[in-house]
């Protein structure tokens, strides 16, 4: 199942001596997820303040695991929406 997931960033809440070292570690965890071919594509929102993510998942809860792992997790607001292919682009009618 094919999900979007939205992500908008809590940026004040993020403790400034901590950054660098969460996003490196943000970074490296999304990696693994990609490479397991688990996050299809990542979008960043224009101006900035979130992120779009492509995910096949088998559940729910799948989608839940992968993204509460997050290293910024708890600094991260997530709306989780399942989709299917549009018609036009060969999806279900």
């Amino acid at each position: 199942m094919l999900y979007v997931v939205t992500t908008k960033i809590l940026r004040s809440q993020i403790p400034e001596d901590q950054a660098a070292e969460l996003i490196q570690k943000e970074m490296a965890h999304a990696r693994q997820f990609i490479e397991q071919k688990k996050i299809l594509a990542a979008y960043r929102r224009l101006g900035g303040g979130g992120s779009f993510f492509i995910v096949d998942a088998d559940s729910n809860e799948e989608v839940h695991q992968i993204f509460s792992g997050l290293p910024l997790a708890r600094y991260l607001e997530f709306e989780v929406t399942p989709v299917l292919l549009h018609p036009l682009f060969g999806g279900p009618a």
